[in-house]
Order: structure tokens, then C-alpha cells, then sequence
């Protein structure tokens, strides 16, 4: 995952919270539905935060298993 897609990740994140509070406060009627919805989205974006974060580290540590220059000096002499 690159910069770009987690800052894209975040506006996101952040624009679906602030689109509820805009229906909250201008829709009385939605204002339940609108706290609920915030809820979940707020539920799911942890949910994707913690497993964007699973998945970097995996990565971090498959590509420093990989790397040359530790297989290196893992090698046995021939």
C-alpha cells in the first residue's frame, strides 16, 4: 500500500463521518439512523485500519526474510 492510498484511506474515512453529522443536524427525522450509521462506519474503519496494518507487517517481514542480504548469511559454506 502506498502513501497515496492510505492518505486516499483517511479523507474517506474522514468525509463518511463528517456526511453523518451533516444529516444528524439537518435531518432530525434521520438523526438516529445517522448516529448508527456512524457507528458502523466507524466499527469498519477500525476494522480495515487493523487489517491494513496486519498486512504491512506480514509484508515487512516476508520481504526481510527474502532480502539478500540476510539468505546471506544463512548460507552454509559449499
Amino acid at each position: 500500500m502506498t502513501f497515496e492510498d492510505l492518505e486516499s484511506w483517511q479523507q474517506a474515512r474522514q468525509l463518511a463521518s463528517s456526511v453523518s453529522y451533516v444529516i444528524e443536524d439537518n435531518y432530525p427525522k434521520l438523526a438516529t439512523e445517522a448516529v448508527e450509521l456512524r457507528k458502523k462506519a466507524i466499527g469498519a474503519g477500525q476494522l480495515v485500519g487493523g487489517l491494513l496494518r496486519s498486512t504491512e507487517s506480514r509484508k515487512t517481514r516476508i520481504l526481510s526474510l527474502l532480502s539478500p542480504c540476510r539468505n546471506e548469511r544463512h548460507r552454509h559454506p559449499s
